[in-house]
């Protein structure tokens, strides 16, 4: 039987390849193969996970990797799942990039028409979840009126899109509406308000936290489980000697533009709150706008071949633009070392972050206002995730579209194949990869003979 970190790292790459959507996307992901299918995390600790990731910048799919693995296999699990999470979708980007010059378009469009199909299954997950989210919550109605109130506010233009794209018009309204930074630091203003408000009363009878999801305040028969405080700090100093060594990396290969190129990368990577489309106006404005990386090679490639593959968008996007400035300056060896440490760089400053909050999230997990916070943030994290499917559905049709039917009928293709994809995994016990392989391979099967076909 395989040891603890190599099954965990397994996990991670499954998820890091079938991970289209990114960030908010991939939550139900985690939650459905480390606490429904392996049954290594309790719920609540997996919640007190995704506060971390969401509330602290850098890629959310590396921090859930990281924190996870941290809890399941060490010190070590800590630092290499943070990797393996993104090394499928990166390794693609990167290959893509590398080959547009023989494969122009045709290649992106591969992944592109594969990823309808897979998207499909990812928002049958994301629905799933929220219906879950409601129906476990204690108050089903406050949960409810949660999720639909946030879905509301980070949505709205969302859901007008795709309402528009189904009845055959486009419709662009221009409302105003919340990132997922703002609406999860104003969740957490109020869901830390009502904590105070009701008093120490309301929670004396309540039951303490379990083992798995207390970490280091709970007790169980007596006995006080090890504390991660002290590994999520060992975990940060081993990402930050990482980081260094990407600076060395980037100074060795590239000299003095190598190491302002790297420091740009970590920089970047730390003003970027609310996932990767946030990084695509900071990276241009980081890359783009200091001549560093075209105009055209940024918006013309980097961005949609980063949005074609799995993975954290932040992640793919640094480490394809650092192969881009090996290329056009130093040449593939120095390429190849610029991508790996843009890559060290992305994920060592998304977990230093991390891991240095939940140290101390750690520290005080049975405290009332972090158990109300486990309470009632995940349909917060429910009302985002309906505007992600929204998103992504509205994404998959025009991708569709691009085979030649209209826009309308593959609005209505992509619905029908979210509906056939649910009734797939509620009425057989079937691999979720054989779901995921074979709408992927259905829809570039499709869309493919349809472009290439004709």
């Amino acid at each position: 039987m395989a040891s603890p970190l190599l099954q965990h790292l397994g996990s991670m790459m499954k998820l890091g390849t079938i991970g289209f959507g990114g960030g908010s996307a991939l939550i139900p992901l985690f939650e459905k193969e480390l606490v429904r299918d392996r049954a290594v995390l309790e719920e609540d600790e997996f919640i007190r996970h995704t506060v971390v990731a969401n509330v602290t910048p850098g890629g959310l799919p590396t921090k859930l990797a990281a924190l996870s693995g941290l809890r399941l296999a060490g010190v070590a699990g800590g630092v290499l799942a943070g990797f393996v999470t993104t090394l499928p979708g990166t390794l693609m980007g990167i290959g893509l990039v590398a080959l547009f010059g023989l494969l122009g378009e045709r290649g992106v469009l591969v992944i592109e028409f594969a990823s309808v199909g897979i998207s499909a299954y990812v928002v049958v997950v994301l629905l799933d979840y929220v219906i879950r989210i409601v129906g476990t919550a204690p108050k089903r109605g406050v949960a409810l009126a949660i999720v639909l109130a946030v879905a509301l506010a980070t949505g709205p233009n969302s859901l007008i899109r795709l309402t528009g794209l189904l009845i055959g018009r486009e419709w662009e309204a221009g409302l105003p509406e919340f990132g997922s930074v703002q609406i999860v630091v104003l969740a957490l203003a109020i869901i830390v308000g009502y904590s105070l408000l009701t008093g120490s009363r309301r929670r004396s009878s309540e039951p303490r936290l379990t083992a798995g999801a207390a970490g280091g305040d709970a007790e169980i028969g007596g006995e006080r489980p090890q504390s991660l405080a002290r590994p999520a700090l060992i975990v940060t100093g081993i990402f930050a000697g990482l980081m260094i060594l990407a600076f060395a990396g980037s100074w060795a290969v590239a000299g003095m533009p190598g190491l302002v190129f790297m420091g740009l990368i970590a920089l970047s990577i730390a003003a970027t709150f609310g996932g990767g489309n946030a990084y695509i106006g900071i990276g241009a404005g980081f890359f783009v706008t200091t001549g560093m990386i075209s105009a055209g090679m940024y918006y013309g490639q980097l961005v949609p071949i980063a949005n074609a593959t799995p993975g954290p968008l932040i992640m793919k996007l640094a480490a394809q633009m650092g192969w881009v400035f090996g290329v056009e300056n130093y040449g593939y060896v120095a390429a190849a070392v610029l991508a790996a440490c843009a890559l060290v760089q992305g994920v060592g400053v998304s977990n230093v972050f991390a891991m240095l909050v939940f140290a101390g999230y750690e520290r005080y997990a049975n405290a009332p206002i972090l158990r109300d916070l486990a309470v009632y943030i995940l349909p917060v994290i429910g009302g985002m995730l309906i505007t992600t499917a929204l998103d992504m559905s509205h994404t998959a049709a025009v991708l569709g579209a691009q085979a030649g039917p209209p826009v309308t009928a593959m609005a209505w293709a992509f619905v029908a194949l979210v509906a056939v994809s649910w009734w797939i995994v509620r009425r057989f016990r079937i691999m979720d990869l054989w779901i995921i392989l074979g709408a992927g391979v259905l829809t570039l099967g499709v869309l493919g003979a349809i472009v290439w076909g004709a």
